[in-house]
């Protein structure tokens, strides 16, 4: 008979796939299939009704979330997410009459929205147009239209528990001021996930070493306050344990805008707490698989977010891998227990969540791995003083709270240096070969008792999984992806960045294609901000406008490609050809 633990997750895996099908399943069969599995009184029949239902439940609720026409628009919304910038352009959601709408804002009525928060209440002008039928990501979000803003006429700050969400975060950002803006959007990162200020090239250190999730709030955010609060909990009666501790994760939850890593940790820890208060504990599987149970039935898109399937997949792996890795270590390697502990809990989340990032985004950084391991012993204590010593910084005086924060400038220091080197080291990325070969590895490790078996399969595993990926250069050519141009050829590299050109994009491909200098940047109508990228990235030996006139009638040669410009009925074009003679850039 199957156990417990898995027939909550066969449960969790039907209402999962429910939601994505998300089909209208007529009535008379939704009810007549739901008595017949049930009348079966099988576990793996619920489970059948259970995807039945949740299916229905997704169609209805995307049957309700139909774009909007093209209207214009006056009155007031209230913010249901923070602004951030996207381009030159700020954007945020918003509850309206209509429904929810994404504000896009831009000049005047960007500067005037930049400064509020989530749960503000705003006085818009602007005009409404439809949800585009492809925005799958607009659609999890529940937005059912876009509102071009026109000006803004006035906010009411938010009230209520929001309201004391949103102080406490301004707190938090006014007392680490004195780190600096680089450093402090580190800081709301790691601490409350606010890292919507950050610059292109450091979002690009996190990605590219694979710490991105360091500054998108999780299970762990979530377990460090609570490990701040228990100690104070545990000096109150009985009867208030209960409701204090749920009520810290529902303000911690709006603090950090109950994004869906935050709402599944949160959802786990509440019904871990209510479990043991009642006298019956779960194990961490089953707590898992109720809570995705649970969360699906009340919001069946959730499933969709990409943030969401992350923090359970690695969740799972760390459940279910890295307590064999933690043993494994333990019969071989010397070292104090919290290594073991830490490096055991990288590899379970890290094998766990390679496939869904392969699938998602095409990239599994190699030095992911020990990027984490370096970064996570420091990270930790970034959380726990933030939320601690980093309110009382708020608090304080301008130079007390610099003396307060010398500890954390010393720590995202540590942790940013990590990220530089991990993203710039140039180990390239995982495949889905070298996937599939470390899935079998740790299948080895689970199955398989004898524990030289268990080694040799990790030993295989170090050699054969990333070998191919470390070895050869890139070879010549050019690329052209995104408003970015880029030629390499000799060991030289020329780059075109369009109109059309993103900072973050660029710098991914740029990544991605393992350049490490630009001999020559050519800018032809790219953004300030892309421009500023790259220059402070790679610092290029020279950079030419086209839209300057000497330009033109210039002629570059770099290595052994020849770099020149014609007019053309679409503008200025960038030619870039092979010479037969090789010299540097002149």
């Amino acid at each position: 008979m199957a156990s417990v633990d898995l027939k909550v997750w066969v449960f969790a895996v039907a209402t999962l796939v429910g939601s994505f099908v998300a089909s209208d399943v007529p009535f008379v069969v939704l009810a007549l299939g739901a008595v017949g599995l049930g009348a079966l009184r099988r576990w793996w029949a619920l489970a059948l009704v259970a995807l039945l239902l949740s299916s229905q439940m997704a169609s209805w609720v995307v049957a309700d979330l139909g774009p909007v026409g093209e209207l214009p628009f006056s009155g007031t919304v209230t913010l249901t997410s923070d602004p951030q910038p996207i381009g030159s352009a700020l954007r945020a959601d918003a509850a309206t009459p209509l429904g929810t709408l994404q504000l896009r804002a831009r000049g005047r009525s960007a500067d005037d929205l930049r400064p509020l928060l989530a749960g503000d209440t705003v006085a818009i002008a602007g005009r409404v147009t439809p949800r585009a039928d492809d925005a799958d990501w607009l659609l999890q979000r529940k937005v059912v239209g876009l509102l071009r803003v026109d000006r803004i006429e006035g906010y009411r700050p938010a009230t209520g528990l929001i309201g004391i969400a949103n102080a406490f975060r301004e707190t938090l950002e006014r007392g680490s001021e004195s780190l600096g803006a680089e450093r402090q959007t580190l800081f709301t990162g790691l601490v409350v996930g606010d890292d919507r200020w950050q610059s292109a090239q450091t979002s690009d250190d996190f990605r590219g070493s694979g710490l991105g999730h360091l500054l998108a709030v999780s299970g762990q955010n979530v377990a460090f306050v609570l490990l701040i609060v228990m100690p104070l909990v545990r000096l109150l009666p009985v009867s208030m344990r209960i409701g204090v501790v749920l009520f810290v994760l529902v303000l911690f939850g709006l603090v950090t805008r109950f994004e869906p890593s935050v709402l599944r940790a949160s959802v786990m820890a509440g019904l871990a707490v209510v479990s043991v208060a009642v006298g019956r504990p779960g194990s961490g599987l089953r707590l898992l698989g109720a809570c995705v149970v649970g969360l699906l039935w009340w919001d069946p898109l959730l499933g969709r977010s990409v943030g969401f399937q992350l923090s359970v997949v690695a969740s799972l792996g760390i459940l279910v891998v890295s307590p064999v890795v933690v043993r494994a270590m333990a019969d071989r390697l010397m070292g104090p227990a919290w290594l073991r502990e830490l490096v055991g809990a990288t590899i379970g989340a890290q094998v766990a969540v390679a496939p869904l990032l392969l699938w998602v985004f095409d990239d599994v950084p190699v030095a992911a791995l020990p990027a984490n391991v370096l970064a996570g012993p420091a990270s930790g204590p970034v959380m726990a003083w933030g939320l601690t010593g980093g309110f009382l910084a708020g608090l304080s005086s301008p130079g007390l709270a610099a003396l307060l924060h010398v500890p954390t400038g010393w720590l995202l220091g540590w942790i940013a240096g990590v990220a530089g080197w991990a993203s710039s080291v140039g180990w390239g990325s995982y495949g889905w070969r070298h996937v599939v070969a470390l899935f079998l590895i740790v299948l080895a490790m689970l199955v398989v008792r004898l524990s030289s078996v268990r080694w040799f399969a990790v030993a295989v595993g170090l050699i054969v999984a990333p070998g191919p990926v470390l070895v050869g250069d890139v070879g010549d050519g050019v690329v052209v992806d995104g408003g970015l141009s880029v030629w390499r050829s000799g060991g030289v590299t020329v780059v075109e960045v369009g109109s059309g050109a993103r900072a973050e994009r660029s710098l991914a491909l740029l990544r991605g294609e393992r350049v490490r200098n630009i001999h020559l940047l050519v800018v032809d109508g790219a953004g300030n901000s892309t421009v500023e990228a790259l220059i402070g990235r790679y610092d290029p030996q020279r950079v030419v406008a086209v839209d300057d006139p000497g330009a033109l009638r210039s002629e570059f040669r770099v290595g052994d490609l020849w770099v020149r410009f014609a007019n053309s009925s679409r503008g200025v074009q960038v030619l870039v050809d092979r010479t037969a003679e090789s010299r540097s850039v002149e």
